[in-house]
């Protein structure tokens, strides 16, 4: 077979078409479809697409076998073993190799009726998937029908479970045997974030990330307060550079019902360094220009902790909010982990002053983690 890229060999069609097409009513003909393969080029191959393969006579042979098969788009003989392919060159770039006495055959498709509906028998075998609607195409081989797919689907047959969650509590409902991982969360019609989430480490409760930040990156976050719009990798999930937009914090806010800061989290939850807090108690978005003493459910600094007690808090238009635990005592909050504190400690954020006894802020690659919750 001599080399040639884009060489017309054959035309076939009639009786090719009929036997591919078929009748979807009595009263619904077939479209009449013309089909035309060119060489690519010889001794290369496509790996780990081919949908079949039969040993045939000829390359009408093997073309014959794909044009009656729908998905098929391209094929492939070594000697007279014809392989059909459901990609061709144009998708599979780096799975083109080379292999001497191979050549590659792309298919080419028209209707030769016009303005008719297609009917070229594709959706007879019910290939979309979790209630999505096939409907059929003559227009491009490559695309012989094409899916419209149910509520929380998406993907080329609907196979991929797409639920349009604002929150990993509506990971968890949507699909109860999530486990805990990064998934995609829906901001708006045209907008989605990742984010981690932890359905694991407290049972019952359902946390989505909002921030994470290594603490070699603290400049970075030290003076953005939570009000304040700061996406940094919403599309790209790290545990050192990472924080949601505004309007995802807003929308993961309003369908949760409490917030916590961790340390370190991909290393396993510690609560010698851990806060949590009811959002009827402190809104992290309108908790604005304040340093005062709140209610926590439960926290701990270097594990000097207090349950449902008031601690230091404090969010500025110049500061991450954050506690200080050299302050909260003597500022006459009921929590007071003085002992031990450096002067000036910030814990789980703005660290101005830090303390490598606070899990947080250990080392360079430590990292601090603000969640919104709320129970399963």
């Amino acid at each position: 077979m001599a080399s040639s890229i884009g060489s017309l060999l054959f035309v076939i069609w009639g009786t090719l078409l009929l036997s591919r097409s078929m009748r979807a009513k009595d009263n619904q003909h077939a479209t009449q479809l013309l089909y035309m393969y060119n060489i690519f080029t010889d001794n290369v191959a496509i790996l780990g697409h081919t949908i079949r393969s039969m040993n045939v006579s000829s390359q009408v042979d093997c073309f014959r076998h794909c044009a009656k098969v729908c998905g098929c788009v391209a094929f492939q003989l070594t000697g007279w073993k014809c392989e059909l392919l459901d990609a061709d060159k144009d998708v599979v770039i780096g799975e083109l190799v080379t292999r001497p006495g191979t050549a590659l055959y792309t298919m080419n498709q028209e209707s030769t009726q016009v303005n008719q509906s297609c009917v070229n028998g594709c959706c007879r075998s019910k290939p979309c998937l979790n209630g999505g609607t096939c409907e059929e195409k003559c227009s491009d081989v490559r695309e012989p029908y094409t899916c419209t797919c149910s509520k929380y689907y998406k993907g080329k047959r609907c196979e991929q479970f797409y639920p349009q969650v604002k929150s990993c509590l509506g990971v968890k409902i949507f699909r109860p045997g999530s486990r805990s991982g990064v998934y995609e969360l829906v901001i708006s019609d045209n907008k989605t974030v990742q984010s981690y989430c932890d359905f694991t480490s407290e049972a019952g409760k359902a946390w989505t990330l909002i921030e994470s930040f290594s603490l070699s990156n603290k400049d970075i976050y030290k003076n953005k307060p939570f009000y304040h719009d700061f996406p940094r990798n919403e599309n790209n999930f790290t545990w050192d550079d990472f924080r949601v937009s505004y309007q995802a914090l807003v929308n993961i806010r309003d369908i949760s019902t409490h917030w916590r800061v961790t340390c370190t989290f991909p290393s396993g939850l510690s609560y010698a360094d851990y806060a949590r807090s009811s959002l009827n108690e402190t809104d992290l978005l309108t908790f604005v220009n304040q340093d005062k003493c709140q209610r926590y459910e439960y926290v701990s600094v270097r594990g000097i902790n207090c349950t449902d007690c008031k601690g230091m808090l404090v969010q500025r238009d110049s500061q991450h909010m954050h506690t200080d635990s050299s302050w909260s005592g003597r500022n006459g909050c009921q929590w007071n982990p003085g002992a031990g504190a450096i002067s000036g400690e910030d814990n789980f954020g703005f660290y101005a002053v830090t303390n490598p006894k606070h899990r947080c802020t250990v080392n360079s690659s430590s990292t601090t983690q603000w969640w919104l919750g709320s129970q399963l």
